[in-house]
């Protein structure tokens, strides 16, 4: 049975959209109650509205209900995820403490050992014949012509340069996943991207049948959550923003309005005490079993520097 959300953000299709992404943690624990076809379908209908790189529409979607294949699958996600952990999550991210990152590994075994479980999957693909498909009606020769009036060391720069193309497709896949995320949590569900089948994408192709011109760039394990959602832990914003050049400070342009900084402790003595209770998963954006927050940090066990985002939520005003 799932666990009722807590936090008080207003969920549905008319959920405000701030508090919506300030409240979208990872969530690996799902219940293992089937998730309704027309909710799946909103969910990959809010990934299509995603931008699309040269308006090319070649964003494709594979959606795994049949317990016979996910159980297929879930003997690939093992051995995906215990590479993982046995090898980059021996680990402790730098943002997190240790105890925390324990939480988020014993979420990550969790999944792992419940795969099998899992209600729904969502594989975001892209068709690369999409993505070839200008330069082949625009003719090679010409765009060979073009590319070499740039002169040799531009040339060679973007011969030596390939992220175009494979970047190119993902950046028109993965605004579409983050569409996936937000529209779930408004919908009450929970879903986490993934890309730990990339090293066994053959494989993982092979089960669901996808053609080789078509790359996956994620999975999304999608579910009623069995912990509870909660503020984001983020650093603030004018930390981690440039202005002009690398390390230009960042500073609110003069005659311009300054509210409490995302992230810190400034507030109501309302908002804090609410933030102080308010029951949250994994630290670190997340899922696990439930931890209140203390007054003084962010999410359990996050380290100094990085709170719950506060982007106007009751939960955080």
């Amino acid at each position: 049975m799932s666990t009722p959300d807590t936090h008080p953000v207003v969920l549905g299709e008319d959920a405000p959209l701030f508090e919506i992404m300030a409240t979208t943690r990872a969530m690996r624990r799902l219940a293992p109650d089937p998730v309704p076809d027309h909710l799946l379908q909103r969910l990959v209908e809010a990934a299509v509205w995603g931008p699309s790189g040269g308006n090319g529409q070649g964003c494709r979607f594979v959606v795994v209900t049949d317990r016979e294949t996910m159980a297929r699958l879930a003997d690939l996600w093992r051995v995906a995820v215990d590479w993982y952990l046995d090898t980059l999550g021996t680990v402790t991210p730098r943002a997190m403490s240790d105890a925390a990152y324990a939480r988020m590994v014993a979420a990550i075994r969790h999944q792992r050992d419940n795969f099998a479980a899992t209600p729904a999957l969502i594989v975001p693909c892209y068709d690369m014949h999409v993505m070839w498909d200008p330069a082949h009606r625009a003719g090679l020769g010409g765009v060979l012509r073009r590319t070499l009036a740039l002169g040799p060391r531009r040339v060679l720069r973007m011969a030596a340069n390939s992220r175009m193309l494979g970047e190119g497709a993902a950046a028109s896949v993965y605004p579409g996943v983050q569409n996936l995320l937000l529209a779930a949590r408004s919908l009450g569900l929970a879903a986490t991207l993934t890309i730990w089948h990339l090293g066994l994408e053959a494989e993982f192709k092979q089960v669901l049948g996808i053609p080789r011109h078509v790359r996956t760039y994620g999975i999304v394990p999608v579910g009623r959550p069995l912990g509870r959602m909660g503020p984001v832990t983020r650093p603030p914003a004018p930390e981690v923003t440039h202005r002009d050049h690398w390390g230009g400070p960042w500073q609110p342009a003069e005659g311009t309005a300054e509210g409490p900084t995302e992230g810190t402790a400034e507030g109501t003595a309302e908002g804090t005490a609410e933030v102080s209770s308010v029951v949250v998963p994994e630290a670190g954006g997340m899922d696990g079993a439930p931890s209140a927050v203390p007054p003084d940090v962010g999410a359990a066990g996050a380290r100094p520097g990085t709170q719950p985002c506060r982007c106007g939520s009751r939960v955080n005003r």
